[in-house]
């Protein structure tokens, strides 16, 4: 199975809503002991909700790193079908970070995979 996130966006504010849920290390961060940096990524959207961001919004990559901003996840199906509680659902969470090589990461990882019966990864 592959990570849900088709691309990324960086916005200059994080936008509300009720069809914008919590993903990325700020969703892994409330169910785990991951701690999520200000820069984490946070916002799982649907291709359809993404198209209504006005561009004026839209900042690059080296603006967002200098300026902050929010990063919105474009998923490639719509998050909210699986959602729990206002963040994206634990095995969708699980593909969209499983490449991720920060250590703290998969070990929040590692309590989705324990609480669903998932092998747990060999980091050796």
């Amino acid at each position: 199975m592959k990570s849900p996130v088709k691309r990324v966006i960086y916005v200059k504010n994080e936008p509300s809503g009720p069809h914008l849920l919590q993903s990325g290390v700020k969703a892994l961060s409330s169910i785990s002991m991951v701690g999520a940096k200000e820069y984490d990524r946070g916002i799982a959207v649907s291709a359809r909700i993404a198209s209504t961001i006005p561009a004026e919004y839209i900042i690059s990559k080296r603006e967002f790193e200098d300026f902050g901003g929010s990063v919105i996840e474009v998923w490639s199906y719509a998050p909210e079908l699986l959602s729990d509680n206002g963040r994206v659902d634990d095995i969708s969470l699980l593909l969209s970070l499983d490449n991720d090589p920060d250590e703290r990461i998969q070990m929040g990882l590692d309590e989705i995979r324990e609480k669903h019966g998932l092998p747990v990864k060999d980091y050796e």
